[in-house]
């Protein structure tokens, strides 16, 4: 994040340390999330795509892989039972996205035959958990007081 670089102190020279630009340090950010995170992930999921498909699929996450969790849910606040949601699955699904999220999109692409069900989706028992859940949540966090602030 510093640059050494040498500026005239009293006629002589010492090392200074001077923050780069902001630009630089973004350039630097970018490089980092994309080779080590997105990089590994897509090599991962080619592989896998390469060999037979996964037989389950288990999902965690917050509104972003939600896909209806929280219409089960009493207590939420968050829920995605009306339009615009799933305007183009339909009509609304319970998740927070047009279509399909980015969990069901996966799926799709390492060959699962379905879209994974939701949780607490009371018709979603037996053979379908089998092949996997979506346990996300929109409002997940791990505080109490997550969906508060």
């Amino acid at each position: 994040r510093y640059k050494k670089r040498a500026l005239p102190v009293s006629g002589r020279k010492a090392p200074v340390l001077i923050p780069q630009s902001p630009s630089k340090m973004l350039n630097s950010f970018s490089f980092f999330v994309i080779f080590f995170f997105l990089l590994p992930s897509f090599s991962v999921a080619v592989h896998s795509a390469a060999k037979e498909p996964p037989l389950a699929m288990f999902v965690f996450g917050d509104s972003v892989f939600d896909n209806g969790n929280n219409l089960f849910l009493s207590t939420s606040l968050s829920k995605a039972n009306y339009l615009p949601y799933g305007v183009d699955m339909g009509g609304p699904s319970g998740r927070f996205t047009n279509e399909k999220n980015p969990a069901d999109v996966l799926g799709e692409f390492l060959g699962l035959k379905k879209l994974i069900p939701a949780f607490l989706n009371p018709e979603a028992t037996g053979e379908e958990i089998v092949h996997g859940v979506n346990y996300a949540s929109a409002g997940s966090g791990i505080l109490d007081s997550t969906l508060n602030t």
